[in-house]
């Protein structure tokens, strides 16, 4: 497995301290994700490039960039991840607006702390995946919106990844 860090705050000033400012640039993060870093990675290492053998997962700004990234970019990412995803958004059908359960991916991660203060919009917008006929895996635990909650969600998110799914139970 190949794992990228990028900096999802695509501005000249990216310091954590210009806030939700960060917002407009994350049009041009996509586009940057998209069309110049994936296939540098892949113009540099071997790798697979279907759907199935690309993930994209993030935490706080980075998790809701990569819950609209990767859902908005279904033959892109097989595997979706948000932990403590920012996904405060007041419209979530404009938000995701090319969203289908048709082209969910293999895995839609959702995870949030209890003491986190994201933890009521993320419930709002599990809800809302569901009304949409996704099956988010919804993975909620104590803590806050930190760094243990973040390592402990990679910990049980990374093994699921590139594998085929498990059947369903016959009836």
């Amino acid at each position: 497995m190949i794992i990228v860090l990028p900096n999802g705050r695509a501005q000249m000033d990216d310091r954590a301290s210009t806030g939700m400012a960060s917002a407009p640039a994350f049009a041009g993060f996509e586009q940057e994700l998209l069309k110049d870093l994936i296939p540098f990675i892949e113009s540099k290492y071997s790798t697979r490039m279907e759907r199935e053998n690309r993930a994209l997962a993030g935490l706080s700004m980075g998790g809701g960039q990569s819950l609209v990234i990767g859902l908005e970019n279904p033959g892109v990412f097989g595997w979706v991840g948000g932990f403590s995803a920012a996904v405060g958004y007041q419209d979530l059908d404009a938000a995701f607006p090319k969203m289908s359960p048709r082209s969910a991916p293999e895995l839609l991660w959702v995870s949030c702390a209890t003491g986190d203060g994201g933890y009521p919009s993320t419930k709002r917008y599990v809800a809302w995946l569901k009304s949409k006929e996704m099956a988010p895996m919804v993975v909620e635990t104590p803590g806050e919106h930190n760094w243990a909650v973040w390592r402990d969600n990679l910990i049980h998110f990374a093994p699921l990844l590139f594998r085929p799914p498990a059947p369903s139970p016959q009836p």
